[in-house]
């Protein structure tokens, strides 16, 4: 893990120096014996317990920038959160710079980009994108943050169509370690537009994104519920399917416990069911004639797929949205073969023994696959399958218990993954060297250390899935 690097020795900040510090801010600093300080330190991850010494609640770039320079005057350690679902590390000792309250978004719809700072989550920049008749290439939920969701690579409901979210950014500015902004695209820092599309917050603070978007108003999208005792006849009719599936299809197949709650449909409250999800941005009678081979396996408990406007397109996975306290794994399976789904059958287990609440595994290909121009650092394009598990963690003192079955289940799926790893699905309960390792071909981890070495050889931003420079033996 990386405890090693978790903390900073300074266990205080000169009085002095932070009071200067919050002079200078637009925004507002909180130091732990201040109320707003919890708030605004917490991640959506609650798992991830924190307390930085201090918190930037950043009003603008300017902020970043003296923020920044801040830190490395005083020698602290960065950690950067817009929402914190994808919190991994605690930043213990360090400072806290928080973007949430960067929320400008701008939409080109000539030159179909949009512009957004670094706190803005999809929602705004969906609804504003769609009223100009265009598209952003989120993810399965509009709560989450553009920028750490976008830089560690973006998979969402158009992936196989437009492919990555990393692939579609256009240009970026960047405070690096040394305090200077910096805007980077292709031709004025090339080094750096390859290594943080992929290399994500290993290199300073993004402040704004400038990305593309694409014509989609409406799909062809929902879910075909299935009792979980056809598991392995629905997998079976998902594999055939997805071979014959074109590029205009998005889809998944999920396993899921269904909590005995009274929002959940009554058909399916308390129980058991395996899912058919996805998204088409095929005219709705060529994406109902693509579906049929799922629908004629019959026996479904619901159908909820339809014609969708993109704009609702939290209905597909209907994501949680409080912040919530999970632990999790992901894997990348070579295939969906019978002896995977046995294996995903016994990780996923019975409710009451079995701590995974859900396994979600997404099909890739298509435009996933292919990179633009020079590339980026996001990298393992051959990836076809992308597993993701999530456990109830609600209460602290099973950790260990939901820990050791996350560890199991890595075993028990040993012989059917590849061996890679999509970085955005990695839980700080999935989270060691060797694993961020994986997240790259060898080559590429070179290069990104090489890029670490120049830019952060202090490793000054390292609350995150970390890349250290090579002076750093971890």
């Amino acid at each position: 893990m990386y405890s090693s690097i978790a903390t900073n020795p300074a266990a205080t900040i000169d009085p002095l120096a932070l009071q200067a510090l919050r002079s200078s801010l637009k925004g507002s600093l909180y130091t732990p014996e201040v109320a707003e300080y919890t708030a605004n330190s917490t991640p959506w991850q609650l798992h991830v317990a924190q307390r930085p010494l201090a918190v930037v609640m950043a009003a603008n770039t300017a902020d970043v920038v003296a923020a920044v320079k801040f830190a490395r005057a005083n020698e602290l350690p960065v950690a950067v959160q817009a929402t914190g679902h994808g919190a991994v590390v605690p930043a213990n000792g360090g400072l806290l710079i928080n973007t949430s309250a960067m929320q400008a978004v701008a939409i080109d719809a000539a030159a179909r980009t949009a512009t957004v700072a670094a706190g803005v989550k999809w929602g705004p920049v969906l609804q504003a994108a769609q009223a100009a008749g265009l598209a952003p290439l989120l993810g399965s939920t509009t709560d989450v943050g553009v920028v750490g969701y976008t830089m560690g690579g973006g998979m969402g409901w158009l992936a196989r169509k437009y492919g990555m979210a990393v692939d579609s950014v256009r240009a970026f500015d960047l405070v690096t370690p040394d305090g200077v902004l910096r805007h980077v695209n292709a031709e004025s820092e090339p080094d750096l537009f390859w290594g943080v599309r992929g290399g994500a917050g290993n290199f300073g603070v993004v402040t704004s994104i400038e990305f593309e978007l694409y014509p989609v108003t409406e799909v062809y999208a929902g879910n075909l519920f299935f009792p979980i005792s056809m598991a392995r006849e629905v997998f079976r009719a998902y594999r055939e399917w997805i071979a014959t599936l074109s590029e205009d299809w998005t889809t998944a197949i999920v396993l899921m416990h269904m909590p005995p709650l009274p929002f959940i449909p009554e058909p399916l409250r308390g129980q058991s069911v395996v899912i058919v999800r996805g998204a088409s941005v095929s005219p709705q009678p060529e994406a109902e004639a693509a579906l049929a081979p799922i629908r004629a396996l019959g026996g479904s408990i619901m159908d909820v797929f339809g014609p969708l406007p993109f704009a609702m397109a939290d209905m597909i996975s209907q994501d949680p949205v409080e912040p919530m306290r999970a632990m999790g794994r992901t894997e990348t399976l070579a295939d969906l073969s019978d002896a995977t789904v046995d294996a995903l059958l016994t990780v996923f287990g019975r409710p009451q023994t079995s701590p995974v609440m859900m396994i979600e595994t997404r099909h890739l290909g298509g435009a996933a696959t292919r990179t633009r121009g020079a590339g980026n650092a996001y990298a393992h394009r051959d990836v076809q399958f992308i597993a993701l598990m999530g456990a109830a963690a609600f209460d602290p003192a099973r950790d260990a218990v939901v820990q050791r079955y996350l560890d199991e289940a890595g075993a028990t799926l040993a012989a059917h993954k590849t061996g890679q790893v999509y970085l955005n699905f990695l839980h700080d309960s999935d989270l060691t060297a060797a694993r961020v390792r994986a997240g790259y071909p060898p080559e590429v981890y070179a290069r990104l250390v090489a890029l670490k070495d120049r830019y952060d050889p202090a490793n000054m931003f390292r609350f995150n899935r970390n890349i250290p420079p090579s002076g750093e033996g971890i």
